[in-house]
């Protein structure tokens, strides 16, 4: 397609003039290609909005804007005349002729007409309050909250651990190209069963989400549907098989309501939605809807989000619900869903208390589980794939892809190119694919720490960077002795240091031999003399007077530390067979001690020096370990809190994945003050000096693309 003297290439969403070569923001070829579709017919502001911003409101600056915008890339020596003109009180118009090829173009002319082409039917998105992307948000605090700390797990350069004794070959990438170009991320492909719609979630810059829904049956349009509903997260889940409905969760982020709803999208792009069923709120884990439409499977944590989650099955018409596998007691728990694309046959990932993903197929008519496949590495899998024969299913494994056989259980590892990484997928053919990185690197620069100022009568916040320099920040530690002095971890080169800060400036601490992996925890000794800190897996204790460091375990499985009251030792998590258990370390006789004999994580100390922990979505305070341990704050399902709570002073901190800060006082849990915060918040490290001061690890997604592959 040839628009003047440019050549217009959908493709890449850019124009091209011999040499010379423009690559637009989607808005801008968005509003391009609306042009394109009624040369020289004055189209009115309000036309403009409909079709280009499909929003009920825009401000009249971000119109001019882009048409200055694409005036000035439509410029062209060639042109006598600006390429769009403004008509007074009327709107605006494209001067130029649009034709199949160069040869056919005419010389420009401004009173030649054309007879507008029919734009394509659009749906008006209403637009959302609350900024926040599903996908990214509800991965990071996974990542952060079970593994983010394991030694193989951090390793962004190391390939991902492989199994031994099964057939190993090496993939070949013959095409690999990007087919969105928002601005932001864009996650979970969604490939209809009949290879027509294509949908996935979209990350703005500002961080507001956006869901789309593509047509691959005609490239040229770019009139995508965008499904999003004000003060409500919609989060895709999967197409119902052999049909063109869509199934989401969709949560309400000021009432707290959950549903799963279906879009049916036959005469895409317009569509009817229904309600399905409620549900309890954010699970790790996507929900499929039977083929006879009667069945609907899903995961549900009973304590709350981030807790294990139980394998579920809901008859829509009878609302009955059974418990198809129970949670275990720590882990995750029955996660990532996938129904044949016969719907005969329900495949699901299962993390048992030693956190191990464990693949199992289950057969609704006999109601048998069959253990298909034991992983033996503890890695965070996000995706689950059935081949076009329904012979194999198909697990995206960062560098690999792991082909398990439903008949022999025999397993194949494709690995990837070192170029290649895959954290999601979605089958176009046995050979092509749908797929995102859905990745979480450190390299990336997507941490960074805030300081965050409360108002105690109002509900708003203050928010300062801790410093600009570029690069990642990740955990912080206070000194409990000293105001305006913190430690903080950062990588700033490509390895990870402690840094000191204080009224002097910066100072480096030290530099670990292996620092690669983030230093994820911190945790200052109340004398002020020492801090502690894991990296990889392992504990460190740094001594600030002597400037020595000391490694304290090596086994890869410690994490969490907090300091005891009187210095002397720490409290830690570490992780076993059966789960994660509280443990101690004397620091002056090298002795563990097992804490908790239930699964238990996350320690933390009150004012007074008190151990307290965390198991599912509660806060537990310490006398034995376990039965006469008291529960301090229950798990709080409508509110979707993250399980870690902290402590300063007379007061308990605790934030949910939509970036909301609350205080309780734990002898009146029903006095709660809520700050809304305009980040995903991955940490949060009170300020022992100050009750409405706290610090905010805060995660910022780096651009990210949905691409086509298709490989040998």
């Amino acid at each position: 397609m040839y628009l003047g003297p440019w050549k217009v290439n959908p493709e890449d969403y850019s124009i091209q003039h011999g040499q010379q070569r423009c690559e637009l923001e989607p808005l801008l070829f968005k509003l391009l290609l609306y042009f394109v579709e009624h040369p020289r017919q004055i189209l009115s502001r309000q036309q403009l909005i409909d079709a280009v911003w499909q929003q009920s409101y825009v401000d009249d600056n971000a119109i001019n804007r882009a048409i200055s915008e694409l005036r000035k890339v439509l410029q062209h020596q060639d042109l006598p005349q600006s390429p769009i003109k403004t008509h007074h009180r009327k709107g605006y118009s494209l001067q130029l002729d649009v034709s199949t090829s160069l040869s056919q173009q005419s010389p420009v002319s401004a009173t030649s007409l054309a007879k507008p082409a029919s734009a394509a039917t659009v749906r008006k998105s209403a637009s959302i309050a609350k900024h926040w992307w599903w996908g990214v948000g509800l991965l990071l605090m996974l990542v952060t909250s079970l593994a983010l700390w394991q030694a193989n797990s951090n390793k962004a350069e190391d390939r991902s651990p492989q199994p031994a004794g099964i057939e190993r070959s090496e993939l070949t990438i013959s095409q690999q190209q990007k087919v969105t170009w928002y601005q932001g991320v864009e996650s979970r492909p969604l490939l209809s069963p009949d290879n027509s719609l294509l949908a996935f979630n979209h990350t703005q810059p500002d961080g507001s989400i956006r869901t789309i829904v593509r047509s691959l049956l005609n490239p040229l349009s770019l009139q995508d549907l965008v499904l999003e509903r004000e003060h409500t997260i919609i989060s895709l889940q999967s197409w119902q098989p052999g049909s063109r409905q869509l199934l989401t969760m969709e949560l309400g982020n000021q009432d707290g309501s959950c549903f799963y709803r279906l879009y049916q999208l036959e005469r895409y792009p317009d569509y009817e939605v229904r309600t399905l069923s409620a549900c309890k709120g954010v699970v790790f884990g996507v929900a499929q809807l039977s083929k006879n439409g009667k069945t609907l499977y899903y995961t549900e944590s009973a304590n709350g989000p981030f807790t294990p989650a139980s394998l579920m099955a809901k008859q829509l018409e009878s609302g009955n619900r059974r418990v198809l596998l129970s949670a275990p007691e720590s882990s995750l728990g029955a996660s990532v869903l996938a129904l044949s694309r016969s719907g005969d046959r329900l495949a699901y990932l299962y993390y048992n208390d030693e956190s191990i993903p464990h693949l199992y197929l289950y057969d609704p008519d006999t109601r048998e589980h069959q253990l298909l496949y034991r992983f033996n590495f503890s890695l965070l899998l996000l995706d689950l794939s059935w081949s076009l024969d329904d012979r194999y299913l198909v697990v995206p494994a960062n560098d690999a892809l792991v082909y398990v056989d439903v008949h022999t259980k025999e397993m194949q590892l494709k690995l990837l190119p070192d170029s290649t990484r895959i954290g999601e997928l979605s089958l176009y053919s046995d050979h092509q694919a749908y797929t995102s990185p859905l990745s979480i690197s450190n390299n990336q620069h997507n941490f960074q720490i805030v300081k965050i100022s409360l108002d105690g009568d109002r509900s708003d916040v203050e928010v300062t960077p801790l410093l600009h320099a570029a690069g990642n920040t990740m955990a912080i530690a206070l000194d409990p002795t000293q105001t305006e002095r913190a430690v903080f971890s950062a990588d700033f080169t490509g390895s990870w240091q402690l840094w000191l800060q204080n009224k002097d400036g910066l100072h480096q601490l030290t530099e670990l031999s292996d620092s690669t992996s983030p230093i994820t925890d911190l945790a200052w000794s109340p004398n002020g003399r020492m801090i502690a800190f894991s990296q990889a897996g392992n504990l460190y204790v740094l001594d600030i007077q002597q400037q020595h460091l000391r490694q304290k375990s090596e086994q890869g499985n410690v994490g969490r530390p907090v300091w005891k009251a009187d210095s002397s030792g720490l409290y830690l998590v570490k992780v076993q067979q059966s789960g994660e258990y509280v443990w101690s370390y004397d620091l002056f006789s090298a002795q563990w001690q097992q804490k908790s004999h239930l699964p238990a994580t996350h320690p933390v100390v009150d004012a007074t020096g008190q151990l307290h922990y965390h198991r599912a979505g509660q806060l537990v305070r310490y006398v034995d370990g376990g039965r006469q341990d008291s529960t301090v704050l229950a798990a709080d399902e409508g509110s979707q809190w993250f399980p870690v709570m902290r402590f300063q002073q007379d007061a308990i901190y605790r934030f949910n994945i939509m970036g909301t800060l609350a205080r309780t006082s734990p002898g009146n849990p029903e006095q709660t003050q809520i700050w809304d915060i305009p980040y995903q918040i991955v940490q949060l490290q009170p300020d022992p000096h100050s009750e409405n001061m706290v610090y905010l690890t805060v995660y910022r997604p780096a651009e990210q693309s949905i691409k086509f592959i298709q490989w040998q």
